[in-house]
């Protein structure tokens, strides 16, 4: 009855709202009693799109609990849809709203950088804000594409990885060089001229000049042996051969696209794929797919469309778009494409052969995905049912939040929260407390420590993040801890349970504490058990990996800190550079200043304060 009155009160909300908005396009942006921002969406007619919300019984089970949680509904004209597109996406990606379509990876695409302004540029994988001074080469679909790229091309050119201020404290060449993927010039084992020649090299690669770069090498190999210089002759054959190999492997098979995007939506009953691949100079740059979620209401060319507006919000777009879906507002895409990067890129919707063929490939790679996934939930869907089996909980558990600290003699002391549910590790849900109430005395109380994060997580607890269960690395004590805190928050409703090293802490020995029952141990060869040391392991990963990062992070702090006229940023910049204040008091007065945002009057002030001349 509440909820059926809710409705309705949304449903005036909408009306009142829709007779209120100009008939122009524009987004409107759903808004509850907390003042939250559930929902954005953009139309062409603002009060016919947003009056169709009305007829709650076309609407899925989401959006009817969205009308029902409505206070208010703001909206923005703008000049044009293909506007209303790209403030839509924007909005979408910048305040994630819980209703809207959601891709979960969300991150920026990684990029190859040569960094131009040092006389002997480096090669590096880089994913961020693009500065001057550097020439990119991507998008690359993963990290590991990116990673497997770097290395044929050090095979192929010998082009150095290493960080600026690694190659400045070298006095002979390492490992790479021994192994034949750098050139040395560290240690003076290559030219300036003749290193400058082969980055230039790499960028030709990477820009698809290979037919070129392997006439060179040939007519060089042939001068070589002509002069008698067998030694590089052999190189020069050596490198053409590699090349020849990396092309086979790299190169498209296609001709009519060198520059293009593949786009392909795949879904059925148990959900949504959209696979996405990357082709650039003719060579293929990976692939990746994604799994939106609340695409329930949506066709399948509003899912692209949402997607496209959504992935090209800090990854420019190639040429050509490929996909296999027709959209209803592709023009107004193409125009918001190009107003966002000044890029001429055309929508295309696979109809020639040869497309077809190409798009059949990105569709299949979407299909298996899906069904690769499903099968992963469904296994673990099969753990949790198991896990509520065994701590006789009234349903499968969807969250399961589980905690942990870390610290030395109770310095720099870190509390962990992760999260695990029905789709695996929910890393987007991990949490880090900083324990207040220890101020560095002592040996360390663990019980303080989970006093104060239950207590601070307890005060948070919301209808979205409500845990089903609760796991503690921890035996009795903890137990006692954690019951104390339920009882002051009035906290009846969720599973407690405590786990705790056997006997000489061997894995497999563990025991489980819980409020009702006797300490138990499991078979150490069940199922269960494993999946529950798994999160536990993930949880003392974190925690440790958290305190180190810490530690790290104090332990520089003083020395740069209390360096005259240095700031935020430029701390960020040394230490992101030199990578600790142990090498940044080994470089010399020229590493400082090769920074970009060091002046020299800054560096000398930095040289001299490291060590301590006037």
């Amino acid at each position: 009855m509440f909820i059926e009155q809710s409705i309705k009160k949304g449903i005036g909300i909408v009306s009142e709202a829709a007779r209120a908005m100009p008939a122009a396009p524009g987004i409107y942006k759903m808004i509850n009693i907390e003042s939250e921002i559930v929902y954005v969406g953009k139309a062409k007619n603002l009060p016919k799109r947003v009056i169709s919300y009305t007829k709650v019984e076309n609407l899925p089970t989401r959006l009817k609990r969205m009308i029902a949680s409505l206070s208010r509904i703001e909206y923005l004209t703008t000049n044009t849809e293909a506007e209303a597109l790209l403030l839509e996406a924007n909005l979408i990606k910048s305040l994630k709203p819980k209703f809207n379509i959601a891709l979960k990876d969300d991150k920026s695409f990684p990029y190859i950088v040569i960094e131009d302004k040092h006389d002997y540029p480096r090669i590096a994988k880089f994913r961020g804000t693009k500065k001057e001074n550097y020439t990119y080469f991507g998008p690359f679909a993963q990290a590991r594409n990116v990673n497997e790229t770097i290395v044929e091309l050090q095979k192929l050119f010998g082009i150095r990885p290493c960080t600026d201020s690694y190659f400045a404290s070298r006095k002979r060449p390492c490992l790479q060089y021994q192994i034949k993927r750098c050139t040395g010039p560290c240690a003076n084992k290559i030219s300036k001229e003749d290193y400058q020649k082969i980055v230039k090299q790499t960028k030709d690669f990477l820009a698809g000049k290979n037919s070129e770069i392997q006439t060179k090498l040939i007519s060089e190999m042939e001068i070589a042996s002509e002069k008698l210089d067998y030694e590089k002759a052999a190189e020069l054959r050596d490198r053409i051969r590699l090349l020849s190999q990396t092309q086979a492997k790299n190169k498209f098979k296609t001709d009519s696209i060198s520059d293009a995007d593949l786009i392909a939506l795949h879904r059925d009953d148990t959900g949504c794929a959209v696979q996405v691949m990357f082709i650039r100079n003719g060579t293929n740059y990976g692939d990746k797919v994604y799994f939106p979620i609340h695409t329930e209401e949506l066709s399948d060319g509003e899912i692209i469309e949402l997607f496209i507006g959504q992935i090209y919000q800090k990854t420019p777009p190639a040429k050509n778009i490929l996909t296999t879906t027709e959209l209803s507002s592709r023009e107004a895409l193409e125009q918001a494409l190009k107003s966002l990067w000044d890029i001429k890129t055309k929508i295309i919707i696979a109809k020639k052969e040869e497309h077809k063929h190409l798009m059949e490939i990105v569709l299949l790679n979407a299909k298996e995905a899906l069904s690769r996934i499903n099968k992963q939930k469904a296994k673990q869907l099969s753990t949790l049912e198991n896990v509520a089996k065994l701590f006789e909980l009234p349903k499968t558990p969807k969250r399961i939040e589980v905690y942990d600290n870390s610290h030395i003699q109770g310095t720099n002391a870190i509390g962990c929260m992760i999260v695990a549910g029905t789709e695996g590790f929910m890393k987007n849900q991990y949490r880090r407390f900083l324990i207040k109430s220890l101020n560095g005395i002592g040996e360390g109380d663990d019980y303080q420590m989970l006093r104060e994060v239950l207590e601070r997580r307890f005060k948070r607890l919301m209808p979205d993040n409500y845990p089903d269960l609760i796991l503690i690395d921890g035996g009795k004590g903890h137990l006692s801890v954690a019951k104390e805190m339920f009882e002051k928050f009035n906290i009846s409703d969720i599973e407690l349970v405590c786990i705790s090293k056997g006997a000489d802490r061997n894995a497999g020995r563990e025991f489980f504490h819980t409020l009702d029952k006797k300490p138990f141990q499991l078979d150490r060869n069940d199922p269960t058990l494993h999946y529950l040391q798994l999160i536990r392991d993930e949880v003392h990963r974190f925690a440790i990996e958290s305190h180190r990062k810490r530690r790290i992070k104090d332990s520089t702090k003083s020395g740069v800190d209390e360096i005259p006229q240095i700031g935020a940023k430029r701390k960020k910049l040394l230490l992101s550079h030199f990578g600790s204040l142990e090498r940044l008091k080994e470089a010399n007065f020229e590493d400082i200043t090769r920074i970009g945002g060091i002046s020299k009057k800054i560096a000398k002030i930095i040289y001299n304060y490291l060590h301590n001349e006037q």
